[in-house]
């Protein structure tokens, strides 16, 4: 039994060691990803221009369902159904008219938060990768 015990000792430490390196080399990468756990201020102001131009736009939606003529969905008679088709095209088309308005700010507040999370994305790519140390201690343990 005690000799057992030295052969599971003598495997064990070496992993003890590694193991204490390796949290060494987790605190060195924990500094610089702690910049990427916070939502930078700059998108809480985007994302709420955002919601309320989403809001405006299912509101829009809304109205224009309300206002869409039965005829394009019950069964019209014979000489209507081109009349209700481009009554609804016409609808749809001033829709889309007016969500070009929402659209074009939202756009510009997508292209700012990608301005933000590049730098984000830098820092993460360096610490997702382990330190070479670690990597080669790793391979000599096994």
């Amino acid at each position: 039994m005690p000799s057992r015990c030295s052969v599971d000792e003598a495997v064990i430490s070496p992993i003890r060691s590694l193991t204490r390196r390796t949290l060494a080399t987790i605190s060195l990468m924990l500094w610089p990803a702690s910049s990427t756990c916070c939502e930078p201020d700059c998108t809480l102001s985007t994302l709420v221009v955002m919601s309320c131009l989403i809001s405006l736009a299912a509101s829009a939606l809304r109205c224009a369902r309300l206002r869409t003529s039965p005829a394009t969905t019950a069964k019209p008679r014979p000489c209507s159904p081109a009349r209700a088709a481009s009554t609804a095209a016409f609808r749809a088309r001033i829709l889309v008219w007016k969500a070009m308005e929402s659209i074009t700010p939202m756009m510009s507040a997508i292209l700012r938060l990608l301005s933000v999370i590049w730098p984000m994305l830098c820092t993460t790519c360096c610490t997702t990768r382990p330190p070479c140390s670690a990597a080669w201690a790793a391979v000599d343990a096994s």
